[in-house]
């Protein structure tokens, strides 16, 4: 089993933006592999070009450019982060997949595993009309949440991927009229996956 590391602690501006640029390009090149990034490719490369502006303006007397540098560095981390739980989970700790990512591996013998908590606290809202628009849970911070669907959810192999995401709801659409969903949510890490939580069920 393989781990990505994003080593982007600490690291220099310049190097944080070439990082960013490598694993926005190698997710658009291998967009075969990464056909359901939490994130729209044109979401990163908007990151990326607002970050290649700021890294490049000068400083102004109020220090302003510096300012909102920083606060877009905060940004463009956390999507990285992102990206390296979405490609984690993806990958199924395949190295070749991790690497076409333009990720990093964690070198044997550096990580030590933490657990994270199966998300809880499932509940579904419906619309006016009782038709169910949104599946929420609680989960901890900085985890990409996996969620899957299954019309029969005693059968393990019946289940299916719905959706990814990196907040703690995720909209429920497509849904056909009448007919049972079993959803569940698990949270992925770049290094730990938590169990699945408990099963809640609706009809579309």
């Amino acid at each position: 089993m393989a781990y990505v590391a994003l080593n982007i602690k600490g690291i220099p501006v310049a190097k944080l933006l070439l990082r960013t640029k490598h694993i926005v390009s190698c997710l658009k090149e291998n967009k075969v592999i990464f056909n359901d990034l939490p994130i729209p490719t044109w979401e990163l490369e908007e990151m990326v070009k607002e970050f290649d502006e700021l890294a490049a303006a000068g400083i102004d007397k109020n220090g302003l450019s510096v300012l909102q540098r920083d606060e877009h560095i905060v940004f463009v981390k956390d999507t990285l982060r992102d990206l390296a739980n979405y490609v984690q989970l993806k990958s199924k700790g395949n190295r070749t997949v991790i690497l076409k990512a333009g990720m990093q591996i964690k070198k044997t013998g550096t990580y030590t595993r933490k657990d994270i908590a199966a998300p809880y606290g499932l509940k579904i809202k419906n619309t006016n009309m009782g038709i169910p628009s949104s599946l929420h849970w609680k989960s901890d911070k900085n985890v990409m949440n996996y969620i899957e669907y299954s019309h029969t959810p005693e059968e393990d192999t019946s289940w299916r991927r719905y959706a990814f995401s990196t907040k703690q709801k995720v909209n429920l659409t497509n849904l056909e009229h009448k007919k049972e969903y079993a959803f569940r949510v698990m949270s992925v890490t770049a290094g730990a996956t938590s169990a699945f939580s408990t099963i809640i069920t609706c009809y579309g």
